[in-house]
């Protein structure tokens, strides 16, 4: 029965939750559109388990960074349509090392949601 896939047995409702990954090649703030500003921006993918998502990211896994995305960010994002994302995750990447660190959320980006799939 397809309803089984969303309740667990003891009458709980199934959350699923995605780790989506984006990379950018800027992370800055436009004083006139008041927006974040990306520049060029990619999903490059998702996840089931963060730990995965993380060590992806912060190895360059398959050169997300392609030489030009020098942040990625990764988005616990819930099962449903227009969920914002639960919780964040910023990275910069550092050439010298070949790694993405990660990085404090900026301020100006606080009170914004939806980046990779909302």
């Amino acid at each position: 029965m397809v309803l089984e896939s969303w309740f667990h047995m003891d009458g709980g409702v199934n959350l699923n939750k995605i780790y989506t990954v984006m990379v950018m090649t800027d992370l800055n703030y436009d004083e006139q559109t008041k927006f974040p500003e990306f520049g060029s921006s990619r999903l490059v993918g998702w996840y089931s388990e963060f730990e995965d998502g993380y060590s992806s990211v912060s190895g360059n896994c398959c050169d997300i960074n392609e030489t030009c995305y020098n942040y990625a960010l990764i988005e616990e994002c819930e099962e449903g349509l227009y969920n914002p994302a639960s919780k964040r995750w910023w990275f910069e990447y550092n050439r010298d090392k070949d790694r993405y660190f990660q990085i404090e959320e900026p301020d100006f980006i606080k009170g914004f949601c939806g980046f990779t799939i909302g």
